[in-house]
């Protein structure tokens, strides 16, 4: 455990004292939540038009609805995101040469990938819950009606998704051994995976093909998670003001905190449980890959001595 805690405070150092790492980790989620601001929170509010148009009492409830649109989006997108970039210290290593010196170590192969993933999952849950208290600022000021269950829920997706992302992360970047190839994938991630979990744009949106392949996605169930933490309270004062429930139902199940998938619908817990099996399946995709990794050296090492 000594040699763990060691190489994984190694690893955060690394981290951080890399300024362009360091930057392209806190600017992003900046830049996203100014292009959300900008582009997204226009479109959201334009869906609510003939809601305000109505009774125009409602239009602080839509804004505090939009700006948790918004701010849910934002973190169902940098929790993939910004553990990608702060994995890239493993692939960093492997391209200077210094995972295998470690490996002239008695440290073993699996002590340090379990150093690369929990050094990458500490500093991803710092740079994304520091993001999620911007984004409960951005709330504030727009229109506030979370709870304190409501902030918790929201602490706890973010914890989980970020643990998720790292997961895919480490796991994607292990079979990576330069840099081109990170800024490859991460073009892909960056601007593919949104339309995945249901950030961008509604789940229903979608041609039927990409549907189904976004249901399948755990990150999808998480991200609505997201949307229910940081809306649901906001949606429940639309009732307080005789909305029709049916009518809220709707919108609820437009902006996907109701997914439905193939006639089914789950609640708050089965997502989690989607979320987490999501993550314990990458954990084990993982630790094969390792594993294989560890039989394959080994037999290389058998054969060269049969050679011998």
């Amino acid at each position: 455990m000594k040699i763990i805690a060691i190489l994984t405070w190694r690893n955060i150092k690394i981290y951080f004292k890399d300024n362009f790492l360091l930057f392209s980790s806190f600017i992003s989620p900046i830049i996203l939540l100014f292009l959300y601001i900008l582009f997204l929170y226009r479109i959201f509010h334009e869906s609510f038009d003939t809601l305000i148009k109505s009774n125009n009492t409602l239009e602080p409830i839509v804004d505090g609805i939009c700006s948790g649109q918004v701010i849910s989006s934002l973190l169902a997108v940098i929790v993939i995101t910004i553990p990608f970039t702060i994995a890239n210290v493993m692939v960093l290593d492997k391209s200077a040469g210094v995972t295998k010196d470690f490996f002239l170590t008695p440290v073993k192969k699996i002590t340090l990938a379990l150093s690369y993933f929990l050094a990458t999952y500490i500093s991803s849950l710092i740079i994304c819950l520091t993001t999620m208290i911007w984004g409960l600022v951005y709330i504030y000021k727009m229109g506030w009606y979370l709870t304190s269950s409501d902030i918790l829920g929201l602490t706890i997706d973010t914890v989980l998704l970020t643990l998720l992302g790292t997961t895919l992360s480490v796991l994607i970047n292990s079979f990576l051994s330069s840099m081109q190839q990170v800024s490859i994938w991460g073009t892909i991630i960056g601007a593919g995976y949104g339309f995945f979990c249901g950030a961008y744009m509604p789940i229903h949106s979608f041609p039927q093909g990409v549907q189904n392949i976004t249901l399948f996605n755990p990150a999808t169930y998480g991200t609505s998670n997201l949307r229910i933490h940081a809306m649901e309270s906001a949606f429940n004062k639309l009732a307080d003001k005789h909305v029709p429930k049916e009518a809220i139902k709707k919108m609820e199940e437009a902006l996907d905190m109701i997914p439905n998938f193939f006639g089914h619908t789950f609640n708050q817990t089965q997502h989690y449980l989607i979320v987490l099996g999501g993550i314990i399946i990458l954990m084990l995709a993982y630790f094969l890959f390792l594993v294989s990794k560890i039989v394959l050296k080994n037999n290389r090492h058998f054969h060269f001595k049969l050679c011998n």
